[in-house]
């Protein structure tokens, strides 16, 4: 018994019709994955989550806050919707506000919460 091919069958997978990987493509058509493309590809769906879900609502609420108006009735102001902050004393109440809340030590905010904590309980005590 012989290995060798019949005479009558192709010797090359090219001959018999699979398609092979010579690096070269149809005339007319371009190739959609090279080597300098598939970072491109794989990066793309960051890319949109963050253009989706991150920049449209900043972009979004930066033209909202130059415009006066509510839904297609949207005129813009430019800043004069920040001079009426700037010159509004509310907002600077409200601002001292958040500065000295931010300003706390954070321990104060989570010391109340193991107070009825079973760790916080002396060893000793029976539970």
């Amino acid at each position: 018994m012989s290995l060798a091919p019949p005479e009558h069958a192709p010797a090359t997978p090219a001959d018999r019709g699979i398609p092979t990987r010579t690096g070269r493509t149809r005339p007319g058509r371009r190739r959609l994955l090279t080597r300098g493309s598939v970072p491109y590809l794989l990066i793309r769906p960051a890319v949109l989550g963050f253009a989706i879900f991150k920049a449209y609502p900043i972009v979004s609420s930066l033209w909202i806050s130059l415009t006066t108006g509510n839904g297609d009735d949207r005129h813009f102001t430019g800043l004069a919707n920040y001079r009426r902050l700037l010159d509004d004393p509310l907002f600077w109440t409200a601002l001292k506000n958040t500065a000295l809340i931010r300003s706390a030590p954070p321990r104060t905010a989570s010391a109340p919460s193991t107070v009825g904590s079973p760790r916080a309980r002396s060893p000793s005590t029976p539970t």
